[in-house]
């Protein structure tokens, strides 16, 4: 792979797999996302939680002044203002996506730079709580199904801080679906989406991998554009590929590829 630029923890990568998925500097135009005018108007509070930010791959917690972090700065740039809904994902599992879309949602909420809401897709393996050891208010796959037949309730948040909110799976009361519910996971994406701009400035979604099942094609539905994250020395080249195929490459906005 050649990357566009050196960011030592993290590159933009320019080619993979034999093509331009992204040019240095701003990403390209972002595809049209689905609309969610027919769905009810939706609203959001925040309360405050406890959490930590003391895990080691939160650059931009414990160490601000790393490349890591500036890395993420970098990459918050290139997005803000220009993509409103944004997926991050990967090929395959542990390759770094979630706290990746962690970091970018510190870097894009940072010194009240941008109001951030970072959503937890991932109804297969979540992650997010346990990596910022928080208990959210209300688990999110339980609000989903609540949406699905009291559209019109208020979403419930936790407050990271005042510019950064947070939608995740309580880890010690949730059970992985067997078939996930679909249509919920679009209603609620759709009405989030119509938070963007006038209560969020950006929505960032960490989803599931993209291989093995569609998961991923559904929410890209209600994203402007989709990070793909790779791991260094753990994603196949190959894998990527077949992401890509997947995906399709309306929406790839460029490759993040996490070295450390």
């Amino acid at each position: 792979m050649a990357a566009s630029t050196e960011l030592s923890s993290l590159e933009i990568v320019r080619e993979t797999v034999g093509a331009v998925v992204a040019t240095p500097g701003r990403p390209p135009a972002p595809a049209r996302r689905a609309s969610g005018s027919e769905l009810p108007a939706t609203t959001l509070e925040a309360v405050a939680v406890e959490w930590s930010g003391a895990d080691r791959r939160l650059a931009l917690l414990n160490d601000p002044r790393s490349e890591a972090a500036a890395a993420y700065r970098v990459l918050g740039h290139r997005l803000a203002g220009r993509v409103g809904v944004v997926a991050v994902t990967s090929a395959e599992r542990a390759a770094g996506k979630t706290s990746c879309a962690l970091n970018l949602s510190l870097a894009l909420s940072e010194c009240g730079r941008g109001r951030v809401l970072l959503v937890e897709a991932n109804l297969r393996r979540p992650a997010l709580a346990a990596l910022l050891s928080v208990l959210p208010p209300r688990c999110f796959s339980e609000e989903l199904l609540r949406h699905r037949v009291q559209p019109a309730a208020p979403w419930l948040a936790a407050r990271l801080s005042e510019h950064l909110h947070l939608l995740a799976v309580d880890r010690l009361t949730f059970k992985p679906p067997r078939v996930l519910d679909g249509p919920a996971l679009e209603q609620g994406l759709g009405q989030l989406a119509q938070l963007v701009p006038e209560q969020y400035d950006q929505l960032v979604i960490d989803t599931p991998p993209v291989l093995g099942h569609a998961d991923v094609n559904l929410i890209q539905s209600h994203a402007d554009g989709v990070v793909l994250v790779a791991r260094r020395g753990r994603t196949r080249r190959a894998d990527l590929r077949r992401a890509l195929e997947q995906l399709g490459r309306d929406k790839i906005l460029g490759v993040a590829l996490v070295v450390a």
